[in-house]
């Protein structure tokens, strides 16, 4: 049995249409932004206080991944940490979305990037109405694939890595996690991403946090984990932090 070419070239001429109106439609993302919500998955406004990377966060973990986590917890309060960024390897997805460092945002046709200054990663999701491929390797940043819903641009990334952390708490996950993400403008200098994680093995329910990111006049700068400006090794030995270039 033949396959029905002008049925594939309609199909493909109604997803382009799709991508094209909602492109039409798209609110301007482009420019550098910054992280609000502090560098935890759970956003800082949500937070009981003080607020560090040792509060503890409430994940609707299975009692495997909760028993996990309260050991990575307790470890941290003890000095001690599991963060593979501590070792220099590279955050992951999305992880890369709680970071301090400016993110970078830019639109092209039937593409859009997340450019993170924390090791040059690329948080690149495909608009041009593809699908997922039937196979993927997991990698740090997994595949992302988006369509726009009228001015949300809603975002799915699958493919990801099990052996990475959430945030700078060390939360883990694990290799079945996939990530939705709803991506708006409340007001042309804020950027409001629902983030939902959904997690078959270490989750008990889908878990949704909101994030926000201020457009920033701050450039992203050259950025390598073991030499960087923006952590100067200071006079005492410490490891400096500059988050605002000049100060």
């Amino acid at each position: 049995m033949f396959a029905n070419p002008i049925g594939a070239l309609a199909g493909a001429l109604t997803a382009l249409a799709l991508t094209a109106a909602g492109a039409a439609a798209a609110p301007n993302l482009n420019g550098n932004w910054e992280n609000q919500g502090g560098v935890l998955f759970t956003p800082r406004q949500q937070m009981p206080q003080p607020y560090s990377v040792n509060a503890k966060q409430a994940p609707p973990y299975t009692p495997e991944y909760q028993a996990k986590y309260d050991k990575i917890h307790q470890d941290m309060i003890n000095g001690s940490t599991v963060d593979p960024a501590a070792a220099c390897l590279p955050d992951g997805f999305p992880r890369l979305m709680v970071r301090p460092y400016p993110i970078e945002v830019t639109q092209v046709p039937g593409r859009i990037n997340f450019y993170s200054e924390e090791s040059h990663a690329i948080h690149r999701v495909y608009l041009d109405g593809r699908k997922f491929p039937s196979r993927l390797t997991p990698t740090y940043y997994g595949y992302s694939i988006g369509h726009w819903e009228g001015d949300v641009l809603v975002v799915e990334t699958r493919g990801l890595r099990g052996d990475k952390v959430l945030d700078a708490s060390s939360l883990p996950h694990s290799d079945a996690l996939w990530v939705q993400e709803r991506i708006s403008l409340p007001d042309p200098n804020t950027m409001r991403i629902e983030v939902t994680l959904h997690d078959s093995k270490a989750l008990t329910r889908p878990w949704t946090t909101i994030r926000e990111y201020k457009r920033s006049t701050e450039e992203t700068q050259e950025f390598f984990c073991t030499e960087n400006p923006r952590n100067p090794l200071n006079a005492d030995g410490t490891i400096g932090a500059v988050l605002i270039q000049g100060e």
